[in-house]
């Protein structure tokens, strides 16, 4: 079955979330690195902020402007899925579903007021 995964495009770059984080994919040199939701949010701000370099010329400044826009969107959106993605990461590392215990350790089970879900 294959998956289908929310990516955004900007140039050579190809970026998608995937274990919490940002991947980014340059097509170009083929390189690939990975920042997290921060980082991420900061570059899609950068790009929001180009506007006031294309300020002269008007009709190149609308099409980058749109274009921009819409890569800032996905970003925001990826950035939403790998905070999800993050979270449920946290929540299934939180209780683990086996502990292994020495031999000599003797393990009781704990009484229901004592168990703490943080998920």
């Amino acid at each position: 079955m294959l998956s289908v995964r929310k990516t955004a495009k900007y140039g050579t770059l190809t970026m998608w979330a995937e274990n919490g984080k940002i991947h980014i994919e340059d097509a170009a040199d083929g390189s690939l690195t990975v920042v997290g939701i921060r980082d991420a949010l900061l570059r899609a701000q950068a790009l929001s902020n180009m506007d006031r370099k294309f300020a002269d010329d008007r009709e190149r400044a609308w099409y980058n402007r749109e274009l921009r826009q819409g890569v800032v969107e996905d970003v925001i959106d990826l950035c939403r899925i790998a905070k999800e993605q993050r979270e449920q990461l946290v929540c299934d590392d939180v209780l683990p579903r086996m502990v292994l215990v020495p031999s000599h350790i003797s393990v009781t089970e704990p009484s229901p007021k004592k168990v703490i879900s943080t998920c």
